[in-house]
C-alpha cells in the first residue's frame, strides 16, 4: 500500500503537469521519497520518510546547499552546509545534484565546479552521501566522500581553499519574545575539535577567527538554539519561537593527505537581521599546496 504522501503527490503530478511550481517525485522505497518542488527560481530535493520532512537540498542559482530537520516542530530548519569547494570571493554556482531512494534514507552525487570570483572556476568536485533519518533518536545521519581536482596548486594567485561552507544565524542584542534584549538565533557558538585541540568559538567574541592550529581531521559542532527573536517589536511580521537543530560536521583527509585548519566570520553589520546567514564557518586548506587532487571523508549530523 502507498504512504498518503505518495498518494497525494501522485495526484498533485497527474493534476498540474503543467504547472511549474508542481511537486513531482523523484524515487521512492519503502517509507523513504524524495520530491522536487520549483518556486520563485529556486528549486528544492525533499527527503521524507514516513511523511516527515527530514533534509532538503536547496538549489539557487547552481548551488547545493543541504538543511537538516530532524525535529516535529515545524519551523526548526536551522544551519545550512554549502558542500562547495570555493576560492576567496566566489559566487557558488554550478553543482547538479542526483538521488536514488532507500528503505532507510536517500542517496546522492552532487557534481560541481570549484567557483573562483564572479564566474570563473579553478577544477571541479564531486561529493557522494548517504543520507538517513532514525525517527525514533531523532537524528538525520549522513557519510560519504568529497573529492576535489583542482586546476592546479594554491598559491598566492588562488588563495586558500575552503573546502565547505557551514552558514548560520547569530542575533545580538536583539529585542527576545517574553521580553528584554539579548542574543538569540540558529546557534550559540560552535565546538572545533582537531587532533589535538578543542575549543568553542562564539561569533560576538571573535568575528573573525582563523587561528594556525592544523589538523587532518576537523569536526565541526554548530551548536542549535533557541530562537525567540521578536521580529514583531522590530517592525517585522511575528514569528515563532523555535528550536533550532545542532549540525555537526567532521572532514578527515584522504591520501593524497592535506592540512585543515579552522575558519570562523560573522558579520557584525548584519548582527540583527534574522533572515540572514550572517555566520560563516569553514574547512581551509591553506596556500600554499602543491597537490591539485584532494579526499575527504565527510560525517554530518543533525539533533533537535
Amino acid at each position: 500500500m502507498k504512504q498518503p504522501l505518495v498518494v497525494l503527490l501522485l495526484v498533485l503530478a497527474e493534476c498540474c503537469e503543467t504547472t511549474p511550481d508542481a511537486p513531482q517525485m523523484l524515487c521512492s522505497e519503502g517509507p523513504c521519497l524524495v520530491v522536487q518542488v520549483e518556486t520563485d527560481g529556486q528549486e528544492e530535493l525533499r527527503f521524507y520518510r514516513d511523511e516527515h520532512h527530514f533534509a532538503t537540498v536547496v538549489s539557487q542559482g547552481g548551488t547545493f546547499n543541504l538543511r537538516f530537520h530532524p525535529s516535529e516542530h515545524p519551523d526548526a530548519w536551522g544551519t545550512s552546509c554549502y558542500l562547495m569547494p570555493h576560492l576567496p570571493g566566489a559566487i557558488l554556482s554550478g553543482a547538479t545534484v542526483e538521488v536514488t531512494c532507500s528503505d532507510t534514507g536517500v542517496s546522492l552525487i552532487a557534481t560541481g565546479v570549484v567557483s573562483r570570483g564572479v564566474d570563473e572556476k579553478y577544477g571541479t568536485w564531486d561529493a557522494e552521501l548517504d543520507i538517513a533519518f532514525d525517527p525514533d533518536s531523532p537524528e538525520v545521519l549522513a557519510e560519504g566522500t568529497l573529492s576535489i581536482d583542482l586546476d592546479g596548486p594554491l598559491d598566492a594567485t588562488t588563495g586558500d581553499l575552503s573546502v565547505v561552507r557551514v552558514a548560520s544565524n547569530f542575533l545580538q542584542d536583539v529585542p527576545l519574545l517574553g521580553g528584554g534584549i539579548g542574543n538569540t538565533g540558529d546557534m550559540s557558538h560552535v565546538t572545533v575539535t582537531g587532533d589535538d585541540f578543542i575549543f568553542d568559538w562564539v561569533p560576538d567574541e571573535a568575528p573573525g577567527h582563523f587561528p594556525t592550529d592544523t589538523t587532518t581531521t576537523l569536526t565541526l559542532e554548530v551548536v542549535g538554539t533557541i530562537n525567540s527573536v521578536d521580529t514583531a517589536a522590530q517592525g517585522y511580521a511575528p514569528i515563532n519561537e523555535a528550536p533550532k537543530p545542532t549540525v555537526t560536521l567532521t572532514l578527515a583527509t584522504l591520501p593524497p593527505e592535506s592540512i585543515l585548519t579552522f575558519g570562523g566570520l560573522y558579520d557584525t553589520a548584519k548582527a540583527q537581521d534574522f533572515w540572514e546567514d550572517n555566520v560563516g564557518v569553514t574547512p581551509l586548506v591553506r596556500a600554499p599546496h602543491d597537490s591539485g587532487e584532494l579526499v575527504f571523508e565527510v560525517g554530518l549530523s543533525a539533533t533537535p
